[in-house]
């Protein structure tokens, strides 16, 4: 079984005997159905409206995510339900999240930009680095290479959450979305 590190878990997948119980966050929507749809089905969204999604023999997907499998009954199109999202194409998950198929409301915006930029701010202070040099370094890597240069090599026990986190901001603040192939190959080091 080949581990897909966007999904740690292995939701979605059949999973090896060792693995114990646990319990996640899943990212959902409301969306409005555009046909019938069962609950548990996949599901993309097309025009706003959820209809029919695939997902095929080597697990790429055609789909968003799945209608809300706790349904006793199907949903006829007009109606509202949870689109649970597809484990790992979720850019961010902080109760709060981000996914290339739904923008954020406008009105919520400009109060997650300052509250992204300040912990943007203080992750550069921690790490002893300008804020601009910070923010230009980051977005200046590409999906190939790139390295984001900081002043202390605390750099070096940095967590994978907090390097979550930092991808998290950065993307609110710029309004970009941060591939995961451009989040795991940009390499952090120190200048000390």
């Amino acid at each position: 079984m080949n581990e897909d590190r966007s999904n740690p878990l292995g939701i979605g997948q059949l999973l090896p005997h060792d693995r114990a119980r646990d319990a996640v966050h899943i990212a959902m929507i409301p969306v409005v159905a555009g046909v019938v749809l069962r609950p548990g089905q996949h599901v993309s969204v097309e025009e706003g409206k959820a209809v029919a999604g695939k997902i095929n023999q080597w697990g790429d997907a055609k789909a968003v995510g799945v209608v809300d499998p706790y349904l006793a009954d199907a949903v006829k199109p007009g109606e509202r339900f949870w689109c649970f999202l597809r484990p790992g194409t979720v850019t961010a998950l902080h109760h709060n999240w981000h996914h290339d198929s739904f923008p954020l409301p406008v009105s919520s915006t400009e109060g997650a930009k300052l509250q992204s930029e300040g912990w943007l701010r203080n992750f550069a202070e921690k790490y002893a680095v300008e804020y601009k040099s910070l923010v230009d370094q980051a977005t200046s890597c590409d999906d190939e290479h790139g390295g984001i240069c900081v002043g202390t090599d605390d750099v070096h026990e940095m967590g994978d959450g907090e390097k979550s986190l930092f991808w998290h901001h950065l993307g609110v603040v710029t309004g970009r979305l941060f591939s995961a192939s451009h989040q795991n190959n940009a390499y952090w080091s120190c200048a000390c």
